[in-house]
């Protein structure tokens, strides 16, 4: 679906979307240690998934762009070294990347799904 198609429900989708986004940045927020960090790595797996499903490669690229630039801040602002930040960053590429090539895979194995089954119904008709 397009961007600009139109459909009212888009816009609702995308603000639940923000919405349940913005929730659990708030509740990594809070939580502290190891835990906070599997967490934030299952939500950057989430989105990698999620823009892989819905979104092509230049949402992907805006997105990733984004991410260095936050993980950047976050490794600077909690005191790591060189070497731990770029680790940092690597983590976050590797993990969102990763997850958005399996979003790609999922989205390709419905497309053929949904396409084999419309020319199974066309044959069908004859």
């Amino acid at each position: 679906m397009k961007a600009n198609s139109g459909d009212p429900s888009l816009c609702v989708r995308k603000s639940h979307l923000l919405r349940a986004f913005l929730r659990v940045a708030r509740y990594l927020s809070q939580a502290t240690g190891t835990l906070a960090m599997t967490y934030a790595a299952v939500a950057l797996a989430l989105l990698g998934f999620v823009v892989g499903v819905a979104f092509r490669l230049r949402a992907l690229l805006w997105f990733l762009a984004l991410l260095l630039l936050a993980s950047v801040v976050f490794s600077f602002a909690y005191g790591f070294g060189f070497l731990n930040a770029a680790l940092t960053v690597l983590a976050v590429q590797a993990i969102v990347q990763g997850s958005y090539f399996v979003g790609l895979l999922v989205r390709a194995a419905l497309t053929a799904a949904l396409r084999e089954r419309r020319v199974l119904k066309f044959w069908g008709s004859l």
